[in-house]
């Protein structure tokens, strides 16, 4: 079995092993994350998919990773640790929307 993506101290390690360390979030920059996003729903309303992925994920990564945040950084991840990211921070997000 995979492991799953872990947040411990505020970071969180990817399953390459790549460590990321995030920001603590003020409602008005998770809010605009939200905002700017068009999610995709099934029938029972769970997400089941994201319009504009690649820029939505890049979006979420400059707000949320307390470092580097330049392009040359963010091409250092690979797609899928991109996408791994991003399910993380989503569900950490939605945390408490219930």
């Amino acid at each position: 079995m995979a492991e799953k993506s872990k947040l411990k101290n505020n970071e969180v390690k990817l399953k390459s092993g790549k460590v990321v360390k995030l920001k603590t979030l003020t409602i008005d920059v998770r809010d605009e994350c939200l905002d700017n996003v068009q999610f995709i729903f099934d029938d029972d309303g769970n997400v089941k998919g994201v319009t504009a992925m690649q820029k939505t994920i890049t979006q979420w990564m400059r707000a949320m990773i307390d470092g580097d945040v330049s392009d040359d950084a963010l091409l250092k991840f690979s797609m899928q640790d991109r996408s791994e990211f991003f399910s993380y921070v989503q569900n950490q997000l939605f945390l408490g929307e219930n």
